[in-house]
């Protein structure tokens, strides 16, 4: 396990930092629960077993954002508040992995949003940019060279 309403409704809601960090952790292990049953753990298991895409990966995932994170806040580039977000993005960022490059992040994009909302404690904006951290992880080759 992991540990740190309705659509109209969120932007309107106040919610401590404490119900927030709640809300991720709750996310967070939804993300780990549904990659393991998808995936594997890494070792074994997953009803479509990925030797990279799997449990073992998203957590290496979540763990170094975190990381990276907490170096952004320390050169005043994000919000403390948005390290959560950071993990977040990072728990969900492969949670579809058999719809095709492109189409398995805006895919994980979507879940993290319905997720997130179910929540309610997150707001539109914080919604908004795990989505498009997560979009961010869309990579394609061109004659040999990644282009994200």
């Amino acid at each position: 396990m992991y540990n740190i309403n309705h659509m109209e409704n969120i932007e309107n809601k106040t919610v401590s930092d404490l119900e927030k960090k709640h809300a991720a952790m709750r996310v967070i292990n939804f993300a780990f629960d549904e990659i393991e049953k998808k995936y594997g753990t890494g070792v074994e298991g997953g009803v479509n077993q990925k030797d990279y895409h799997n449990l073992a990966h998203t957590k290496n995932v979540v763990e170094s954002a975190g990381k990276i994170a907490a170096l952004a806040i320390k050169n005043n580039k994000i919000r403390g508040t948005d390290v959560i977000l950071a993990e977040v993005a990072a728990s969900l960022h492969d949670i579809e992995q058999n719809f095709g490059p492109g189409s398995n992040e805006k895919e994980s994009a979507r879940i993290g949003e319905e997720e997130m909302v179910k929540t309610g404690a997150f707001s539109l904006g914080d919604i908004e940019k795990v989505k498009q951290m997560i979009l961010s992880t869309v990579v394609s080759w061109d004659a040999g060279i990644m282009k994200q």
